[in-house]
């Protein structure tokens, strides 16, 4: 139906043209609609808005998109990229109005409506004008709220029906449609806190979907374990749902790609029943502000656990397709690629004559938890490659246990062996050693120009044939049969240029046009593309290269069990650990055996000894390299490498391949193979490789041996450029993580001799730090953070810091003279991070003068042992000290006695976080005592006793501020009896703890005789019962500010409580003056936050009335509401009168 379509749209377009270029046969028909509805050309000739696309009730159709003037490729992608017919309308009026700009008028849609007959819709917008901009001559008296459009936007929520117009209601011509703002600030948080409150009705009324819900925000990375840790211990699912829908709104507001984190959600809860209604409605929401969810763009698949792995393989059937079975082409096809990959290399960089044939690559499955035990640390190389997530050991066996249809993503770092693994996939395949159930595999190595020039599914069937006279057959019947027994790996996604990545590339239409394909991805976990979002994995591998045993079992291979020069190599590479360290590289091995051999055959010194940077490592890996290409060339000649001074006649080529590298680097997308008319000198660093495909003739490619190798050499040629060059290349790229190696490298070369660092307060990469250290110049680093009154902030490091990345940052610290500013919050951060960074402290002899004054460990598994390394830091640094974050770090009783043992050595502490660890009552009562003689000012504890709470209130007589989480009711009572005797606190803090009006009963007597400014109920499952009692306490207050009672479950009962209170405190304008009004001026309560608390509409409505009529205009009062809010409160009549006082939740500052 499609096609046609297709075919009769392109028949048409030319005489779409045609109407467009005259005009003349459709001036008759749009003046006649425009009479009809007393209207003239110049009054529509005006910019659509967004809602009236939905007004006017079109399908999708080609004709439509062809007739706005849309290409036929727009519309086939608009059509791919959304699942309803109402989202394909949508995204076709958006494509016009991007194309035509301001041309995009109510006029010229009209046009169009003519143009495809459609009277009917012509009308409706016609009516839609009239009813958007031009007054109603009748005046009736005015509603409670401003109109709304006779169209509303269908994502608006039918219960919410007060806030519509009835048809006789009057329009006002002023009204904004708020809903349909293209540029919104962070438009996608701004549509999920809409309706966040709804889904928590949705949650609290069904424990399993809560429990369900909250696996699969923590599976998707919306929640992370510890939160999920922590949500799942509360046993109230009022409290545990609102915790849940708080911890995503943080998580999408403060995202790097909030759109991207809302569509994930939105599609999560897709697959709940419970939902439908609710993900209409935000689907159609968003798609009015271009944040378009087509259906395909999120799987939602959940990754097998491991142990289901384990379980699979055991099942798992491999038994050979009986070739009876198989239609003759696709027998031919199946032996033509057989006899193909049989003529291949396994990898061209794994060249060496002497590599032994078998490769021990070692593998793992990765699982969405946290990367915390030992085996999951030890994978952690501290490259932007690494992934931080649970692993466990996973047999190339098991991996070649596919299922028809199955999708599997790979992922390693570059070199670690990814290419080398697809192969040896492809080979037990031709030997018939694996998948034998699949007739067919195409191995696409996506690096290839061939490749990437293939334009549809078919064309990449049928890549390796050329003329054979059943090609035809063999590919029509692949999708005949939808691709089953087909398994295609696609090696090196992360190496297509930008443009093939998208959702339209051909390389991920396989699984919509082939859903019974079976698929292996490969690619970089860096790479920034969107294979995750579309594809749905069924599995989740890692390359983790050679672990120790690996490496050992190559070197005994590689030297046929010589113990001797096993012997000689291990003592080098004990004197040399940054070489060691290097191996887990399968390219890297090769390099050091292979060239080691060689130094020992010649008797030659080998050129490992003190190399302790990553410079000065690859600096002898190239000397090794020409040094084995020298000798290759004449054996007898005696070779010292001196880059900067080789030989005339390597001279040359040496700066061509450098030159090479770096102009390969510095594009967008990095040339990683080079297609050369002639023949170039590699000088052992580059592969030569010569790609054979049908119709192509010989075609000679040139690689490096590793992309790392491409960007010393690239740093190299940066070196030999003037100074002012170098300075100027570098800074331009300091904050660009793909050049990160690169200018490390260059760093190395220089010593930063020639270039001076420019240094911002907000430091955000690792790269400057990195670049420091492989300079060696300390000097240098003293003198760029030599002010001692000025404050550096690191925060959210990238790529995620590894061991020797805090070890750098520690050195980097201890040689400074200014004060620090540390944030590492859900960095990954465990107790070997916290190990090195120590060790870098303490690298230098002692500096006084360097200061930290606040550190963030907060949502890292560091557990105990990182508080014994935590407490061992420098004591001038403890000293120092003003603020720790301590929050959900997997701390355990112990970690809490071992802390109070050392408190007295952080003097200086006036802020300590430290709630949400595994922590039971009573076990922080020692901590609290040790807090007494400090000068604690803001602190915050989760699942106090009541006698601990006794003594944080009245004993820590600093205190100011105090945060309490996960109370249980006796401590809840005992935190309100001690108001009296807390004669420092300001601000008091409660979350995640059921409030009742029996725990509450002391709060009118306490709360009066307290010194406190601002009380907060947060998230406390506070209804309309328990509100009374805080509001006598609140009336009889003479020195509270503010009250929060956000996120809790007061209704309109409650609201109208409320409202009494403010009409207390503060008189209205509609009420004579009395003393009781005025005996309240003097009250300085001025905030009140009911934000994400279940009112209707007239409950609301009854809080702006009273805001409107306040005694006094100039009453220094905000009330705080949830955004959700925002559209209908600014419709209200009084709402001009009433926004002074209003403050709507905002994400913007967070």
């Amino acid at each position: 139906m499609a096609s046609n379509q297709e075919t009769m749209a392109s028949n048409q377009e030319t005489m779409a043209s045609n109407q467009g270029t005259s005009g003349s046969s459709l001036r008759d028909p749009v003046r006649n609609i425009l009479k009809e509805f007393s209207l003239n050309e110049l009054d529509l000739d005006k910019a659509t808005d967004d809602t009236v696309f939905l007004s006017l009730g079109l399908n999708f159709d080609y004709f439509l998109g062809i007739h706005l003037g849309l290409s036929k490729s727009d519309i086939t992608a608009i059509k791919k990229d959304n699942d309803s017919d109402q989202d394909r309308v949508i995204a076709l009026f958006w494509k016009w109005q991007e194309r035509k700009g301001s041309g995009a008028t109510y006029l010229l849609l009209l046009k169009v409506l003519i143009e495809i007959e459609n009277k009917e819709a012509a009308e409706k917008l016609c009516q839609y004008y009239r009813d958007k901009h031009q007054k109603s001559s009748t005046k009736l008296s005015a509603p409670r709220f401003k109109s709304q459009l006779s169209h509303p936007p269908p994502a608006i929520n039918p219960s919410r029906s007060y806030y519509r117009r009835s048809a006789s209601d009057p329009v006002d011509t002023q009204k904004r449609v708020r809903i349909c703002e293209k540029n919104p600030s962070n438009k996608a948080w701004k549509i999920f806190d809409r309706y966040s409150d709804q889904m928590v009705d949705v949650l609290r009324k069904d424990a399993n979907l809560c429990d369900s819900m909250l696996e699969l925000l923590a599976d998707n990375f919306l929640i992370g374990s510890t939160e999920q840790d922590v949500i799942q211990q509360l046993s109230n699912f009022n409290i545990k749902s609102k915790a849940m829908m708080g911890h995503v709104s943080t998580f999408i507001s403060q995202a790097r790609n909030p759109i991207r984190a809302f569509a994930k959600f939105v599609f999560l809860i897709r697959d709940f029943k419970n939902f439908d209604k609710l993900f209409d409605k935000i689907k159609a929401e968003a798609s009015l502000v271009a944040i378009f969810i087509p259906i395909r763009s999120i799987k939602t698949a959940k990754l097998p656990s491991l142990a289901a792995n384990k379980e699979f393989s055991f099942k798992f059937s491999d038994d050979t397709t009986n070739s009876d079975d198989l239609i003759l082409p696709v027998k031919q096809y199946s032996r033509h690629l057989k006899a193909l990959y049989k003529k291949e290399k396994p990898d061209p960089k794994w060249s060496f004559t002497t590599t032994p044939s078998k490769v021990y690559v070692d593998l793992a499955v990765v699982n969405k938890k946290s990367c915390s035990d030992s085996f999951s640390k030890s994978t952690i190389r501290g490259t932007a490659d690494d992934i931080f997530l649970h692993k466990e050991p996973f047999s190339l066996e098991e991996l070649c246990r596919i299922e028809y249809g199955e999708a599997v993503l790979i992922e390693g770092a570059p070199g670690i062996g990814k290419s080398m693994l697809a192969f040896e996939i492809c080979s037990r395949w031709i030997k018939g050693e694996a998948l034998k159930k699949y007739p067919l595999l195409l191995l696409l190595r996506l690096r290839d120009k061939f490749i990437q020039n293939c334009k549809t599914v078919k064309d990449l069937l049928g890549c390796f044939l050329k003329e054979q006279s059943w090609k035809e057959e063999a590919v029509q019947h692949i999708f005949d049969k939808s691709g089953e027994g087909l398994i295609v790996i696609l090696e090196g996604f992360d190496e297509l240029p930008e443009d093939l990545t998208q959702a339209s590339s051909v390389f991920l239409q396989i699984s919509e046009e082939l859903p019974f394909t079976s698929l292996i991805y490969t690619s970089r976990p860096s790479a920034k593309h969107s294979l995750k979002q579309e594809i749905s994995f069924s599995r989740h591998i890692e390359v983790l290269g050679f672990t120790g045993k690996s490496i050992n079992e190559y070197i005994q291979l590689f030297f046929e069990n010589d113990n001797e020069c096993i012997a000689t190599l291990n003592q080098h590479l004990d004197e040399s650990p940054k070489v060691r360290s290097c191996l887990y590289i399968p390219v890297h091995l090769v390099i050091i055996c292979s060239i080691f051999q060689q130094y020992i055959m010649n008797k030659e010194q080998v050129p490992f000894k003190g190399i302790v940077t990553s410079t000065k490592l690859y600096e002898a890996m190239i000397k090794m390299l020409l040094y084995r290409h020298i000798k290759s060339k004449n054996p007898a000649q005696l070779v010292s490498i001196d880059l900067n001074d080789l030989p005339d006649s390597y001279q040359k080529d040496f700066s061509f391949l450098c030159e090479m590298a770096y102009i390969g680097f510095r594009k967008r997308a990095t040339d990683l193979i080079f297609y050369l008319d002639s023949h170039i000198e590699t000088l052992g660093m580059m592969q030569k490789e010569v790609q054979v495909y049908p119709g192509t003739g010989d075609v000679i490619a040139y690689s490096f041996l590793h992309p790392t190798i491409q960007e010393f050499l690239a740093a190299y040629h940066i070196f030999r450029m003037p100074k002012d060059e170098i300075e100027d290349i570098f800074n331009r790229l300091k904050n660009v993580m793909k050049f990160s190696t690169m200018l490390c490298f260059l760093s190395g070369l220089t010593e930063l001799q020639s270039i001076t660092p420019s240094v911002d307060n907000h430091l955000y990469s690792m790269t400057l730090f990195r670049c420091l250290y492989e300079s060696g110049n300390h000097s240098l680093i003293a003198s760029l953070f030599s002010e001692k009154d000025k404050v550096y902030k690191v925060r959210r490091l990238l790529p995620r810091p590894s061991p020797q990345d805090m070890f750098i940052l520690g050195k980097c610290i201890a040689l400074s003279s200014c004060q620090w500013g540390l944030s590492f919050t859900l960095r990954g951060i465990t107790f070997e991070h916290l190990e090195k960074f120590r060790r870098g402290l303490i690298s230098i002899e002692s500096n006084p003068s360097c200061k930290i004054e606040d550190i963030s460990f907060s949502l890292n598994p560091i557990g105990d042992e990182g508080m014994m390394e935590l407490i061992h830091f420098p004591e001038h640094i403890l000293k120092n000290l003003d603020s720790l974050r301590l929050m959900s770090c997997e701390f355990h009783s112990c970690a809490a006695i071992e802390f109070s043992k050392q408190l007295r050595k952080f003097s200086s502490l006036g802020n300590l976080f430290f709630h949400n660890n595994f922590l039971k009552e009573g076990e922080q009562l020692c901590l609290i005592e040790a807090m007494i003689p400090l000068k604690c000012f803001h602190v915050t504890f989760s699942k106090l006793s009541p006698d601990e709470c006794a003594v944080l209130l009245t004993k820590v007589s600093s205190i100011g501020k105090v945060y309490l989480y996960q109370l249980g009711s006796s401590s809840i009572e005992k935190v309100i009896e001690c108001f009296p005797k807390s004669l420092s606190l300001e601000v008091l803090h409660i979350e995640q703890s059921c409030c009742t009006p029996e725990n509450l009963s002391l709060l009118p007597t306490t709360l009066p005789s307290s010194t406190l400014t601002k009380l907060e109920l947060v998230n406390c499952a506070i209804d309309s019962s328990s509100v009374r009692t805080i509001i006598d306490a609140v009336l009889m207050s003479h020195h509270l500010e503010a009250l929060n009672l956000s996120y809790n479950f007061i209704d309109d009962e409650g609201g109208a409580h409320l409202c009494s209170m403010l009409r207390q405190l503060f008189g209205s304008s509609e009420e004579p003056a009395t003393d009781s009004n005025s005996s309240c001026s003097f009250k300085k309560f001025k905030f009140l936050d009911i934000g994400h608390n279940p009112f209707t509409g007239h409950g609301i409505s009854s809080f702006i009335d009273e805001l409107a009529h306040f005694k006094s205009d100039s009453t220094n009062f905000i009330l705080s509401l949830s955004l959700g809010w925002k559209d209908q409160v600014c419709e209200h009549v009084s709402f001009t009168v009433a926004q002074q006082h209003l403050k709507f939740e905002s994400n913007e500052n967070d």
